[in-house]
């Protein structure tokens, strides 16, 4: 399951914005805002207007199952991301919280 604040994909088309509404590409990268129900989520980067939709009125959502978390790079950390630079030429290095001289 998804939570607010996480960055997710769309992987499946959305087949159409009945009303005009903005909905998501496939292949771009959103953010959720709020869920709506426990299957549907509202995304940052897409705030429609609210409507009347059959017996309910709101903005529209989109199902989570046309969504997965993004996957963070890894592993692209350089050594100097790890070394720390004493003024006094100094070198320390941290590995897996083990300080080394």
């Amino acid at each position: 399951m998804f939570k607010v604040g996480q960055k997710v994909v769309c992987i499946d088309a959305i087949v159409s914005a009945r009303n005009g509404e903005t909905i998501p590409k496939v292949g771009s990268v959103y953010t959720v805002r709020e869920f709506h129900g426990c299957d549907s989520i509202r995304l940052v980067e897409i705030v429609n207007t609210p409507r009347q939709y059959y017996n309910a009125f709101g903005e529209c959502s989109f199902y989570t199952y046309k969504f997965k978390p993004l996957q963070e790079e890894r592993g692209t950390a350089t050594i100097e991301d790890f070394i720390n630079v004493k003024q006094t030429n100094e070198i320390t290095f941290y590995n897996w919280g083990i300080k080394w001289k």
